[in-house]
């Protein structure tokens, strides 16, 4: 992957720990990764984990197709309610290389969201975002992180786009276009969109991204 791909695992790797690590300060707590192969899971055991049911937006609930092989460990003591978790460390880096990989699709397609000329292909293109997007969260949440996802996926999201700067190949021109993308004008275009960015994806709830994800072409 080398060196810039080792950076992001490690920074995506950190974020999830993070997200994994906190603990409940009225008592419930959810575990909490070492830093060793292992997870404290103050005596809960090791379960298979399940598929969890995804609203299609029509009432009805269908399984979802994240793997569900991971092994998990449920804490409950927390007013009865479960969570499933990595259940170690090497699996957590093997979720974030996928993470990542994934990433760099995401940022072709939002170079071409910036830079063509024809609304509809734009919009086609944030829609393949926002589908592949729906992938991360989904995956995360079925891992466990729930409620810390998008600020996880945010944070990789932007880090790895924020590296672009350094990788696009300036004289590249796209299909649909003759205008070649010059280092201001990535410059002066991701400040002007990656505010309105995040602020898309801070709106969009769990059941939001599921239904994007099955309209275009997620199950």
């Amino acid at each position: 992957m080398g060196a810039e791909g080792d950076e992001a695992v490690r920074i995506g790797r950190a974020a999830l720990l993070a997200a994994f690590g906190h603990v409940d300060k009225r008592g419930g707590g959810v575990g909490a990764f070492t830093g060793s192969r292992h997870l404290r899971t103050d005596g809960q055991g090791a379960l298979p984990a399940r598929r969890l049911p995804v609203d299609r937006g029509d009432g009805k609930k269908v399984p979802s197709r994240t793997a569900a092989t991971r092994v998990s460990v449920v804490e409950t003591r927390n007013s009865g309610r479960s969570r499933p978790l990595l259940a170690d460390s090497q699996q957590l880096t093997a979720f974030v290389h996928r993470c990542i990989s994934e990433l760099t699709e995401m940022e072709q397609l939002w170079v071409h969201f910036c830079y063509r000329d024809r609304c509809h292909k734009r919009s086609e293109c944030w829609a393949s975002f926002l589908h592949r997007y729906a992938r991360q969260y989904e995956a995360l949440y079925c891992a466990g992180v729930r409620a810390e996802t998008r600020a996880v996926i945010r944070e990789m999201v932007a880090w790895r786009m924020g590296q672009m700067g350094g990788e696009i190949p300036w004289d590249a021109k796209f299909s649909s276009s003759n205008r070649t993308i010059t280092r201001q004008m990535w410059s002066n275009t991701y400040r002007q969109h990656w505010a309105k960015v995040c602020d898309d994806l801070d709106r969009v709830d769990r059941m939001a991204l599921f239904k994007i994800g099955y309209k275009v072409g997620l199950q």
